[in-house]
């Protein structure tokens, strides 16, 4: 038996596509130990594009309202304590186009968490605008992204993805879903990933 045939034999079955059982075992996480679930309302209020006979939505994320304020506020803060640090004071204060500039900081914060989002089939995996099918990956690609590590993917069809390791490993159910397609996809034999990708992924 060849390499490639025991690592096959010992892969986890690859779900239903409209129900997602078996659900994959536990994938190792290495970026994020939170613990987020898929939110109880139905969604993700987002456009999915993944086509629907790759299965239907079954793991989600974005920001909340909450934490997308948390954010816009803390630009605010941070503007606002550079512009009293550089005056050495508050002079700035009655000055409304600086008050204009921070709060313009704000404002995109929180509109760049409102397209801070994710979500997962048991083939299928989309954030933002971007999807790929898991299990048909053929390149897999490891990099820095300014503060962020992200794998870049391509599947067969030619869709390439963006992934932020920290958000997608967040949420472990839907990290699951993800890994075990990486899984399938480096197995095949078709996938080409690069050493470093390798060893983030433990792949």
């Amino acid at each position: 038996m060849t390499e490639l045939s025991r690592h096959r034999s010992h892969l986890p079955p690859k779900p239903d596509p409209n129900t997602g059982q078996p659900r994959p075992p536990s994938a190792p996480r290495g970026e994020s130990s939170a613990h987020e679930t898929t939110p109880d309302a139905p969604a993700p209020r987002r456009a999915i594009t993944a086509p629907g006979k790759l299965g239907p939505v079954l793991e989600w994320t974005e920001f909340s309202t909450k934490v997308r304020w948390q954010g816009s506020t803390l630009m605010v803060g941070l503007v606002l304590g550079w512009l009293t640090i550089r005056d050495q004071g508050l002079g700035w204060i009655d000055n409304w186009t600086l008050w204009c500039v921070a709060l313009a900081g704000g404002a995109f914060m929180y509109w760049r968490g409102g397209h801070n989002w994710m979500a997962a089939g048991s083939q299928w995996v989309q954030s933002g605008p971007q999807w790929i099918n898991t299990y048909e990956i053929v390149r897999i690609r490891f990099s820095v992204d300014g503060l962020h590590r992200v794998i870049r993917l391509k599947d067969s069809s030619g869709q390439e993805l963006t992934l932020e390791l920290r958000n997608a490993q967040g949420h472990p159910l839907l990290w699951d879903l993800v890994y075990n397609g990486l899984l399938h996809s480096v197995a095949s034999g078709h996938c080409d990933i690069s050493k470093k990708a390798r060893k983030v992924l433990k792949l």
